[in-house]
């Protein structure tokens, strides 16, 4: 009989809306049993994220996590308790501690409240998500997926990356992780993943050239790696149960 590839669970970033990973999921195609979670405004804390993320863990399949930005803390809090069913994690462009200096939280802390009141526009889009030479209409679906969020709510889980710290829990993650990382993300700066390595040096990194919205970005290229990876930790898994 043959070893069913893990489900994936894909964790959306800071909009919540799971609306942006429609491009992956084509590509990823229909050999992979991909789920998306999603998150309600109420949820504004990673507390609240990691509950909405837990009811997910249902049935007695294995699965493979796929967080994007925002949501890497979270999964690696979960990985890192080895919540059952977890076999594997992949981190896109993620961090484990607030992922700005000092100076840049006091500057992002101060200024959300002010920022998020305002729409994205498409020229804060391609400078800060998607790039300068995005197609149109990425830019419009980013924006229509940032739109309805409110702005507290934006603020609220800007605050949430900032406050956190999931170093220990990365320490004692048990199972295969890789980590994407943009060559061009404005956002989460190389020190992110610098810190990733120096806490856990075994991990598969693979650096990608795009913007912070890499999965959206490059979806082809992101589904080819990440199928290489779950095909590995299929093969792991399979090796332990003979």
């Amino acid at each position: 009989m043959d070893t069913p590839r893990p489900k994936l669970l894909l964790l959306p970033g800071l909009e919540g809306s799971g609306d942006l990973f429609s491009g992956l999921i084509e590509e990823l195609g229909p050999l992979f049993d991909t789920r998306v979670v999603r998150y309600p405004n109420s949820c504004r804390t990673y507390e609240a994220v990691a509950g909405v993320v837990r009811k997910e863990f249902t049935g007695s399949s294995p699965f493979v996590m796929v967080a994007e930005s925002f949501s890497t803390p979270i999964s690696v809090q979960l990985a890192g308790d080895a919540q059952h069913g977890i076999e594997g994690l992949v981190l896109c462009n993620g961090f484990v501690s607030n992922p700005l200096s000092t100076l840049e939280s006091l500057w992002a802390s101060a200024a959300a409240p002010w920022l998020f009141r305002f729409p994205l526009t498409s020229i804060a889009a391609r400078t800060f998500l998607v790039g300068p030479d995005a197609p149109d209409q990425l830019v419009a679906d980013v924006r229509h997926a940032v739109g309805p969020v409110p702005p507290d709510v934006l603020c609220a889980r800007l605050r949430a990356v900032l406050g956190c710290d999931v170093r220990d829990a990365l320490r004692r993650i048990r199972v295969p992780v890789l980590c994407l990382q943009s060559g061009r993300d404005r956002l989460i700066g190389e020190r992110a993943s610098r810190e990733i390595l120096r806490i856990k040096p075994d991990i598969a990194m693979e650096r990608i050239d795009g913007p912070h919205l890499l999965l959206q970005r490059e979806p082809r290229e992101c589904a080819e790696i990440i199928g290489r990876f779950v095909d590995r930790v299929v093969s792991q898994r399979s090796a332990t149960d003979d």
